[in-house]
C-alpha cells in the first residue's frame, strides 16, 4: 500500500495504514517531493507494525509499505 504524505518541512510523524497488515509488515520507504533543488534531504522509516509506520520525510512525499 502506499500514499502521499502532505506536510511539508522536515519532522517526524506516525502514517497508519488504511488497512491493517494480519501479520507483519516487512518494509517501508518514504521518498520526498520537493519543487526544486535545495541541501541533502532526511528521510527514514523506523518502528514498523502491523498497523503504522514513523516517517520522516522533508517536503511531503510519497511512503510505502510491504507486508502481510
Amino acid at each position: 500500500m502506499n500514499q502521499f504524505r502532505s506536510d511539508t518541512g522536515y519532522g517526524g510523524r506516525t502514517v497508519t495504514f488504511p488497512i491493517a497488515f494480519t501479520k507483519q509488515c516487512f518494509n517501508g520507504h518514504v521518498t520526498t517531493k520537493r519543487g526544486g533543488d535545495s541541501s541533502n534531504g532526511n528521510n527514514y522509516v523506523d518502528k514498523l507494525t502491523t498497523t503504522n509506520m514513523w516517517t520522516v520525510c522533508d517536503g511531503g512525499g510519497y511512503w510505502l509499505a510491504i507486508g502481510v
